[in-house]
């Protein structure tokens, strides 16, 4: 991800850009000796600087309560095909709300907090792990004792190294996520700093933004709409509706999404954008049909 890499490169300023890196694979399968094998290649060979973060050092260390239940009580759920349990879920997004706020700070050059909430002796674990990585400098005494400070890199990129095994697509998902939130306060920096002139109004240009609007908005819907016709046939599968009727449903709930997009298609006439504002009407009336049709397909069934 890059973040007004121009402009603050030209200035000396913060990395020129950040990158976060996922490790997936089984336990055992050597993900931690690549990781720093990975780290200490690219510091010497490329200058980059990287940090590593090993879920298996700073999670277990700083809940021993939890590790005495085994080596690392994720993993033992992904040999048994089991789910996390709730609180290491919780855990494991906390630690990701640390690595969102180590990004922010690095980006906005500002100290890094404890996240409100959170479980210190995990916080402790993770500015630990970044300080003995040269990442985080502790901060003048008047930000107070609990900040840190993020050391930008001297020169080349920064480089994120995640070591678990993110067995589940979710948890790829969730890292996904947060390459994204950095990534547009960074699209918002450059924007700060580069300013778009005022232009005169274009009915062309008008005409190109009613046409872009309309597109993501028909997008938006279909996602929506699309989504719960997949809890609905599900929700109709646990009922034990009949597989002919399940194939009925299902027609007449994809025919009723395409009907429901169809209108909002043709009422495209408003002002640029403004078609935003009959999405939650469309899902709202695509809900009230969808509800008397599966009504109608159980009561048959009974």
């Amino acid at each position: 991800m890059e973040a007004g890499e121009d402009a603050r490169a030209a200035r000396g300023e913060g990395p020129r850009r950040l990158g976060l890196c996922v490790l997936c694979g089984l336990p055992a399968a050597g993900k931690s000796t690549l990781a720093r094998a990975l780290s200490h290649q690219l510091r010497r060979e490329r200058r980059w600087a990287v940090g590593v973060v090993a879920y298996d050092d700073v999670m277990p260390d700083a809940f021993p309560e939890e590790a005495a239940a085994g080596p690392l009580e994720g993993k033992q759920c992904v040999r048994a095909h089991r789910p996390l349990p709730p609180r290491w879920k919780a855990l494991r997004r906390e630690l990701l709300t640390c690595l969102e706020g180590f990004l922010r700070a690095l980006l906005l050059r500002g100290p890094l907090s404890a996240p409100p909430g959170g479980t210190e002796a995990l916080w402790e674990a993770f500015t630990a792990c970044l300080r003995a990585q040269g990442l985080l400098r502790p901060a003048p005494a008047p930000e107070g004792p609990a900040r840190h400070l993020p050391t930008p890199p001297a020169e080349g990129p920064l480089l994120l190294v995640l070591d678990d095994n993110f067995y589940y697509r979710s948890m790829r998902h969730e890292v996904y996520q947060l390459a994204r939130s950095p990534e547009l306060t960074g699209l918002l920096l450059a924007a700060l700093e580069n300013p778009v002139t005022c232009v005169e109004d274009s009915a062309e240009q008008k005409e190109a933004d009613r046409a872009v609007c309309s597109a993501s908005t028909l997008h938006r819907a279909d996602q929506a709409l699309r989504r719960i016709v997949s809890q609905t046939m599900k929700e109709a599968k646990d009922a034990r509706l009949r597989p002919p009727d399940l194939k009925l449903l299902a027609e007449a709930l994809n025919q009723l999404r395409a009907e429901l997009l169809r209108d909002l298609r043709l009422g495209g006439k408003a002002p640029p954008c403004s078609q935003a504002l009959g999405i939650p009407d469309v899902v709202a009336l695509f809900h009230e049909e969808k509800d008397s049709l599966v009504h109608k397909y159980l009561s048959e069934q009974h």
